[in-house]
């Protein structure tokens, strides 16, 4: 029971700070500036994020806000496994690969 509720409070708490790096961009200035930018070039940015199931839950709860607020921009989301999360991070962290924008990680790891 206890494991549970602090994974809960964990999942909170990463999809909070998920959401305000994600909306850390909501200055009418820094709008303006993403706007057009992908108007300029006529592409969306896009935005890679690599989440894990629990995690997804919560950030789906904002998702239409944040797409409502930021037209321009795509979140691709790769929904992994919490194990797979880690061990790809850490693969491709090592290895040189490209990373994604955006990894929801565990504290208690």
């Amino acid at each position: 029971m206890i494991r549970s509720v602090k994974r809960a409070v964990i999942v909170s708490v990463l999809s909070a700070l998920l959401l305000s790096m994600l909306a850390g961009c909501s200055t009418e200035t820094s709008k303006k500036t993403v706007q057009e930018g992908a108007k300029a070039d006529g592409k969306k940015t896009k935005i890679v994020v690599w989440i894990w199931e629990d995690a997804k839950k919560i950030l789906d709860l904002n998702m239409d806000a944040f797409r409502q607020a930021y037209p321009d921009i795509d979140v691709d989301l790769h929904v992994l496994g919490q194990d797979d999360v880690y061990k790809n991070f850490l693969i491709s962290a090592s290895s040189g690969d490209e990373l994604p924008d955006v990894v929801t990680l565990e504290t208690l790891r």
